[in-house]
């Protein structure tokens, strides 16, 4: 395939029917006019909106400027949408304020959750070693526990290989090293 010249500045001149078509376009904010890769080319007019459900684009005809397609939220993939919904959640722009509030609480109970349990170690932890304080009981491993873990777990992919590489690694090795074994405060295999 041999690569394509780049294009003369005579091919942008469609630019000023293509732009007062372009504002007149019902698009979220921030808007992109997009030229064609070939000369005579349908131009695209897209909405660049950080709430991805509102992301419009329409394909332009350069001369007379008539609408030859749109393609919205709808007519994407349905994989697509769920993972535009699952972006604007993360970013905080798919709900408004309320949206960047939840995201907020769960942050702040992240952090907390991991400076109590850095801070609840170190009162029980035993002296000289870098363990798990003693339970007071054998912990039950219920089936409701399970069921969470193993639902994080394939929630979060990571979480899972991260859970499965350690349960691994204590039960194959760390738990067979004595030295191993007594200064993270592992029972014996």
């Amino acid at each position: 395939r041999t690569p394509q010249a780049p294009p003369t500045p005579d091919a942008y001149l469609a630019i000023d029917v293509v732009l007062p078509a372009a504002t007149r376009l019902p698009l979220a904010f921030p808007v992109q006019v997009v030229p064609p890769m070939q000369k005579g080319g349908a131009w695209f007019v897209r909405s660049d909106a950080q709430n991805r459900m509102l992301r419009d684009t329409y394909t332009i005809e350069p001369s007379t400027a008539a609408i030859l397609g749109r393609e919205g939220f709808a007519d994407r993939p349905w994989i697509d949408r769920i993972v535009s919904i699952g972006v604007s959640y993360h970013e905080g722009h798919l709900f408004g304020v309320l949206n960047q509030v939840i995201g907020l609480i769960t942050a702040a109970g992240a952090a907390t959750l991991a400076l109590s349990a850095v801070v609840m170690w170190w009162r029980r932890r035993p002296v000289g070693v870098l363990g798990a304080p003693a339970p007071h009981a054998r912990p039950s491993l219920t089936v409701p526990l399970l069921g969470a873990v193993a639902t994080l777990a394939i929630a979060f992919p990571l979480l899972g290989v991260s859970i499965a590489v350690v349960a691994i690694l204590e039960w194959s090795v760390l738990r067979r090293v004595t030295v191993a074994r007594d200064w993270l405060g592992l029972h014996p295999a």
